[in-house]
């Protein structure tokens, strides 16, 4: 009975061995498909099949090596600069896709390898680039977008005008046409490739880019895409730009992207959400509703330069540090509203007063708290609460801190003469 029971035990502990090894070796198969290797003389062969005349062979050959990932970009890259101008474009072309399926880190590595070869004679691969440069964006957007959400932010993506910046008209000798497909292919110009010294060089820094560490090479790519980007508006004043042979046409409508971002009572904005606001690539559009604006966030504020209008809805806020944050972005967009406190003037903007931009009193609306203080017509103000204004958007803005009850104060001037107001706000009434 003993003997049975041993053997039993031993059974279920073999078993259980046996599933433990299966596992792992189907976590190793899994983490494997990245590390993907490929023999020397494999890889050979299918870079000489990039030169078969007949399409299926060529296209075959491409997709196989897609499969190998980054790791075979330095024989790419050789073959771009030392081979055939036809097959130097097909080896762009695989590139590309490999890029397109790669993580960002690398997807990035291989379009700074293609803005390298365009900056180095073959500008037929800036275009990829570029195209690998958009899709970074969106991934860095969308990654952005789920980390604010996670901070109860809602955030609603609005785009206008604009097909992209690039409109390739391509002259019909670039074209070679392919049997078994309607698909054509641009081949690449034997004049664009660099010489042996310069072709030596440029694969040392192919090497060097894609040994670069994750975080340098972020740094690096941003630093890129900002010069090409300088590039390409210049070269959108001048409306075209040749290319190997061809032209390259700017579509002169460009797409503008929107961000209208709501963070409510209950969302988390912090130092950190700030950053994140800073990363999204378009102009922002911010509504706060019911949060206490502390100065803290509105200094931060200043540093997000794609703001472009602020809402604050039923908001208490300091007026000093909203009025510190308009003095450093006089181009922001700011409204306040839902507080409900009400003064009962209408303003005319920059109307001169000594050394000082001042607001003058047009009309006072009866019975409102600007009339049971006294205040009239061509009286002028000069602060609210002690704050300097000059336009009618100040004085309003300054309004909407408070709620009807609270006081207020006035500096103004009236038969130049300074007096200073204390009044009650109102709420506004029907009729007003």
């Amino acid at each position: 009975m003993t003997l049975y029971r041993l053997g039993h035990y031993f059974f279920w502990l073999l078993l259980w061995l046996i599933c433990l090894t299966s596992e792992a070796l189907t976590a190793q198969e899994i983490a494997a498909p990245s590390q993907v290797q490929i023999a020397e003389s494999e890889l050979e062969s299918l870079l000489q099949q990039l030169e078969s005349e007949r399409y299926q062979v060529r296209l075959a050959a491409s997709r196989q090596l897609e499969q190998f990932g980054l790791g075979i970009t330095p024989a790419l890259v050789s073959k771009i600069l030392y081979g055939p101008p036809e097959t130097a474009a097909r080896c762009g072309q695989v590139l590309s896709r490999i890029a397109l399926s790669a993580d960002r880190q690398n997807m990035t590595r291989i379009a700074r390898i293609l803005l390298l070869l365009s900056e180095n004679g073959m500008q037929h691969f800036q275009r990829e680039s570029l195209m690998l440069h958009t899709k970074w964006k969106k991934i860095q957007q969308d990654q952005t977008v789920e980390l604010l959400s996670e901070s109860g932010i809602t955030v609603r993506l609005t785009e206008f005008g604009g097909g992209g910046p690039w409109n390739t008209v391509i002259d019909s000798s670039q074209i070679e046409t392919t049997q078994g497909t309607s698909e054509p292919e641009i081949a690449g110009s034997a004049a664009s490739q660099p010489n042996t010294p310069e072709a030596a060089e440029i694969l040392a820094h192919v090497n060097a880019i894609i040994s670069t560490s994750d975080a340098e090479n972020e740094r690096r790519f941003a630093e890129t895409i900002r010069r090409v980007e300088t590039g390409q508006k210049a070269a959108r004043n001048s409306a075209t730009l040749e290319l190997d042979g061809g032209m390259i046409a700017w579509d002169e409508s460009e797409q503008e992207t929107f961000f209208n971002i709501v963070i409510e009572e209950n969302s988390q904005f912090g130092t950190k959400e700030v950053d994140l606001l800073r990363r999204l690539p378009g102009s922002l559009q911010i509504s706060f509703v019911k949060r206490d604006m502390s100065p803290a966030v509105l200094e931060a504020l200043k540093t997000v330069n794609s703001l472009q209008y602020m809402a604050l809805v039923n908001c208490r806020y300091d007026l000093e540090p909203i009025f510190g944050l308009w003095k450093k972005r006089p181009d922001l967009v700011v409204s306040a509203s839902g507080n409900k406190a009400f003064l009962g003037v209408q303003l005319e903007s920059g109307i001169a007063f000594e050394t000082q931009q001042v607001c003058r009193v047009l009309e006072v609306i009866p019975n409102s708290a600007a009339a049971a203080a006294g205040i009239q017509a061509g009286d002028l103000f000069r602060r609210v609460n002690g704050i300097s204004v000059s336009r009618s958007e100040e004085v309003i803005l300054a309004i909407g801190a408070f709620k009807p009850g609270d006081t207020l104060t006035l500096d103004l001037v009236r038969d130049e003469k300074e007096r200073e107001i204390q009044l009650e706000l109102r709420e506004r009434t029907v009729d007003q």
